[in-house]
């Protein structure tokens, strides 16, 4: 969403917000900072990871790209050196800690110290976490944890060892960690408890770790995307957010770019939704009508929050009986009626008022019973 999108009442609303919007110039700026900075990039087959390598070696940097998918990666380090850059390709598990060891080892022995390092590798909700499954002794069986073992696991290794390696680089130069989040840093996805619970934490991750950071001369950052049309993004949220305005792929990027290029940057939440990136500072308060969460769902298009309407709804239902395959596609279908009816009460849509939306919300919330 353009700012010349926004109905009045919306642009004063987005003008008074807590932090900075910041242009595509202003992520930018600090380009020529990573001009011969060893860069390490974890999932850079694709997505975030892959663009973002791509952009940093086109102003210079010396990216050593990793991803599980190594013929993924190597296409991103064949395009980087085709344009003239210079790029490692590597496979990485990151969920495994000594493939991070000999992920950064690479990088010390080609170029002697570690610069920046962004911490990007991400899964979905790895499906599995409801089923009723029942194994010996009719006990329920272990849910599958790989989402926590890459998104949270694997993303504090990262940072446990760009944390030792920066510390050893004796420049008093650019030295700087990005973490990415989600918007499921701030709210709970329904149906899934384990990608909320990894990205709510690394919330945490970053903010335990600012105060470590800034003693060391070292910039730590994290990057909270809004829903993006990127590979992570599967079949049937797609169909749910069908229709809302999502966050660009660029934006993002850019939000990474700003946050390991700016030697002054540091301490700051990157909210990338539809209407860009939005910059709020370590001590910005998170709570109240002023607050970050405030700032978010307003700049948002739609709001998250209104899951907890349609979980107050559900309450009243009762407890739903047990899902099926029939049971999660109507599911889906509710929530995306629902988005729908907030994204057009948002946007101020003359046809959606709060009683339509309240409806079309016990609607929705009526179907997520079935």
């Amino acid at each position: 969403m353009s700012t010349s999108e926004l109905s009045p009442e919306q642009l004063v609303q987005k003008q008074s917000l807590p932090g900075a919007h910041l242009s595509t110039e202003a992520c930018l700026a600090q380009a020529k900072q990573l001009q011969g900075k060893v860069v390490v990039v974890t999932g850079a087959g694709g997505g975030f990871g892959r663009n973002y390598s791509v952009l940093a070696a086109s102003h210079g940097a010396k990216v050593i790209a990793s991803d599980i998918n190594l013929a993924a990666v190597q296409a991103t380090v064949d395009e980087i050196v085709q344009a003239g850059g210079q790029a490692i390709a590597t496979r990485c598990d990151t969920a495994d800690w000594d493939s991070q060891v000999a992920m950064f080892r690479l990088a010390i022995n080609t170029y002697s110290v570690v610069d920046v390092v962004v911490a990007n590798a991400g899964v979905t909700e790895i499906p599995g976490w409801f089923d009723e499954k029942l194994g010996e002794n009719e006990e329920p069986v272990k849910p599958p944890m790989a989402t926590v073992d890459i998104n949270l696991l694997g993303a504090s290794y990262t940072a446990r060892l760009a944390f030792y390696h920066l510390k050893k680089n004796p420049s008093t130069g650019l030295k700087s960690i990005v973490l990415l989040g989600s918007m499921s840093s701030f709210f709970g996805i329904p149906m899934a408890p384990m990608y909320s619970m990894s990205k709510h934490a690394m919330i945490g991750l970053f903010r335990s770790l600012y105060h470590s950071a800034t003693p060391a001369g070292i910039n730590i950052n994290i990057v909270c995307p809004w829903f993006c049309a990127t590979g992570i993004l599967s079949a049937p949220t797609r169909i749910a957010v069908a229709g809302l305005p999502l966050a660009t792929v660029d934006n993002v990027v850019q939000g990474i770019f700003k946050g390991s290029s700016d030697p002054s940057f540091t301490g700051n939440i990157l909210g990338i939704d539809a209407a860009g990136v939005l910059c709020i500072p370590y001590d910005a308060f998170i709570v109240g009508e002023g607050g970050y969460y405030r700032a978010f769902l307003n700049r948002a298009a739609y709001t998250i929050s209104t899951v907890r309407t349609i979980k107050d709804v559900i309450a009243a239902f009762g407890d739903a009986r047990k899902p099926s395959p029939t049971k999660m596609a109507v599911k889906t279908v509710g929530l995306g009626a629902l988005a729908l009816s907030a994204y057009s009460a948002a946007v101020g849509a003359t046809d959606v008022g709060i009683s339509g939306l309240v409806g079309r919300g016990a609607a929705a919330a009526t179907l997520l019973v079935i």
